[in-house]
């Protein structure tokens, strides 16, 4: 599918797959395929059969499809696609169970981890008390409109606190959104970074969650945006993508998360209807791309 909006940044070359063990948003005291944890913990690398075992902590395995671990460790899979896993057990993760690795197209000594948002929802103006996450009920769409006080705008959260070697640092980052309907008339969609913490499964346009409203309704925002894209109608059935590098990097260096806003550029000032939608996490269209953060780490 067609990539458009922002590309990731060159810098320079370790071999593609020496960050396997960051798998599934951080595991404690990462290090690159061949070196050795301190006791308890090990590493090694079977060229013959091209498994690294991780001793105690987790299996990564060259080869094709997801596998789950259990009891106290966790097992990934490496294929065509990149490294695709779910933790469980012992494995020191405080994010999103499945990512995937791939070689970066910022050179040699570059990885592109791939993470799915961990919330994510709507709020509309226009009713002001419902919640809009998905629970099974309907299509999983994230609709972004402008439309004044009555407008939509999508509440997006991913897991960013990773633990990596301290050599390895995220050069670049990208959104990625999959446009399943733009408006006719294009327009520019900004993110920008909330400022307090939100429940999805209760989070409406008066509260973020129980019996604790915003301080203004339609959520508590920086009103300047950090990232922005402009949309045109050639842009329907394509990956969205914004440069949200300076961001994630500020969280990733222990910075807040509440997540983000997007929102499109002109509301609520301008009034009128403008439309855009994406698949949110929970799609059960197998055809569809859920919200993604790319992240290109370099030694």
């Amino acid at each position: 599918m067609q990539r458009t909006g922002s590309s990731p940044r060159h810098p320079g070359p370790v071999p593609w797959f020496a960050i396997a063990a960051v798998i599934a948003a951080g595991f404690a005291n990462t290090r690159c395929w061949g070196d050795s944890f301190s006791s308890p913990e090990s590493i090694s690398l079977d060229e013959a059969t091209t498994t690294a075992t991780l001793t105690g902590t987790t299996t990564a395995t060259t080869g094709a499809g997801p596998v789950t671990g259990s009891g106290g460790a966790s097992t990934s899979t490496m294929g065509a696609g990149g490294v695709v896993g779910s933790t469980t057990g012992d494995v020191s993760s405080t994010g999103s169970s499945t990512s995937a690795l791939s070689p970066s197209p910022l050179g040699e000594n570059c990885q592109q981890l791939r993470l799915r948002a961990n919330r994510d929802t709507l709020i509309w103006g226009m009713s002001p008390d419902d919640n809009y996450d998905f629970r099974g009920l309907g299509e999983d769409v994230l609709e972004v409109w402008q439309y004044g006080t009555s407008s939509k705008r999508v509440l997006l959260r991913f897991e960013i606190y990773l633990s990596t070697p301290e050599s390895w640092t995220i050069a670049a980052a990208q959104l990625e959104l999959q446009a399943l309907v733009v408006d006719s008339y294009g327009g520019r969609l900004n993110l920008h970074r909330m400022q307090k913490d939100w429940e999805e499964r209760v989070v409406n346009w008066n509260i973020s969650t129980t019996n604790q409203p915003w301080s203004t309704p339609g959520g508590d925002f920086d009103s300047e945006p950090f990232a922005g894209l402009d949309f045109t109608p050639a842009m329907q059935d394509t990956i969205a993508v914004w440069d949200v590098t300076t961001e994630v990097q500020r969280i990733h260096a222990g910075g807040e998360n509440y997540g983000w806003m997007l929102k499109e550029a002109g509301e609520p000032e301008q009034g009128n209807l403008l439309r855009y939608a994406f698949p949110g996490r929970d799609t059960e269209d197998v055809e569809q791309v859920v919200p993604t953060l790319a992240l290109h780490f370099c030694d």
